[in-house]
């Protein structure tokens, strides 16, 4: 993992998103790249961070983090632990926000949450004409403060989807805030952000673009991936043409030199894109090296495109390997 790459993505997402905080995705163990660690390094030049789970937040303040930590997923099973951590909820039904207040009652709290706001996506959140009166509804709870409001584009790559769920969401943001006072709104994910600043408002969540890759190909913005997969090599033989390799009715064509390395589907990676037949579970096949270990992924975006994947699900693939960080 190259923290220096890591830190040089932020700066760019930074100079992209102009004013707006930055609210950083580490969900799913930062894409497979090390949650706390990401974190960490990440820690002062960001606002906050955005997670999936609760579980997930709570490792965060485990790891030393404290900035803000929103978890994503609306739950009915996590809010103790929730307040335990001080973690941000987001919130998607007058249910689970009273639900919300009942537990920081008991707990002699104030808890925080995020509003969620179905601009088209369908998944979570109050639809667009509800929000006055769910915002008024909130507003009369004791023990729940609402800090913040907000969405996501199904695809920001669509200029006109993108103005459609963004006309919603400010007619969300404005009822309320005349309920609720000051809000951070946000609606941009790393799709967003490429699309241009109009669409920042108060704060953007980038999740792919920290770690390398663009959501959808555009000239806007200059990423470098963070992560590469290495091998150890196992050990080197020679193979006659017409012999076996690895698992099926692949033969050689010609005599090779080949070299068998630690690295297979077992790891996350595809079975489909080995440079010779496909990869076993622990192993593939190389061609013949003298080094050590070897590079079997630098570019999740081209192991994706080779073997028919999203880079989201290569890189969150990877998420069980050790790792070393490197700056």
């Amino acid at each position: 993992i190259d923290l220096s790459a890591l830190k040089e993505n932020l700066i760019e997402i930074k100079r992209l998103a102009g004013p707006a905080k930055i609210c950083l995705v580490v969900k799913d163990d930062a894409y497979g790249h090390g949650a706390a660690a990401v974190a960490a390094n990440t820690q002062d030049a960001a606002d906050m961070f955005a997670v999936a789970c609760t579980e997930e937040g709570a490792a965060l303040r485990l790891a030393g983090i404290t900035k803000p930590v929103l978890v994503l997923l609306p739950s009915q099973t996590d809010i103790s632990r929730a307040l335990r951590y001080r973690l941000t909820l987001a919130v998607d039904s007058l249910g689970y926000a009273r639900e919300i207040d009942d537990v920081a009652a008991s707990f002699k709290t104030r808890a925080e949450i995020h509003i969620k706001v179905n601009t088209g996506m369908n998944r979570f959140g109050f639809a667009v004409d509800d929000i006055p009166a769910a915002a008024g509804e909130i507003a009369k709870l004791k023990n729940v403060r609402a800090t913040g409001l907000f969405s996501h584009f199904f695809d920001a790559s669509d200029k006109a989807c993108r103005e459609r769920q963004f006309s919603l969401f400010l007619k969300a943001r404005e009822s309320a805030r005349q309920r609720l006072g000051k809000l951070l709104c946000h609606i941009s994910a790393s799709g967003g952000i490429l699309a241009g600043r109009k669409y920042g408002l108060d704060a953007v969540r980038p999740g792919l673009l920290l770690y390398g890759y663009k959501p959808y190909p555009c000239e806007e913005g200059n990423f470098r991936p963070v992560m590469k997969v290495k091998a150890r090599v196992l050990e080197s033989r020679s193979v006659e043409g017409g012999e076996h390799l690895l698992y099926g009715q692949y033969v050689l064509p010609e005599k090779k030199e080949i070299s068998i390395v630690a690295s297979g589907y077992g790891c996350g990676l595809s079975s489909r894109t080995a440079a010779l037949n496909d990869r076993c579970m622990d192993v593939s096949a190389v061609e013949n090296t003298e080094e050590e270990w070897i590079t079997v992924m630098a570019d999740a975006e081209k192991e994706a495109a080779a073997c028919g994947r999203k880079t989201y699900e290569v890189l969150t693939g990877l998420k069980n390997l050790p790792k070393i960080y490197r700056d």
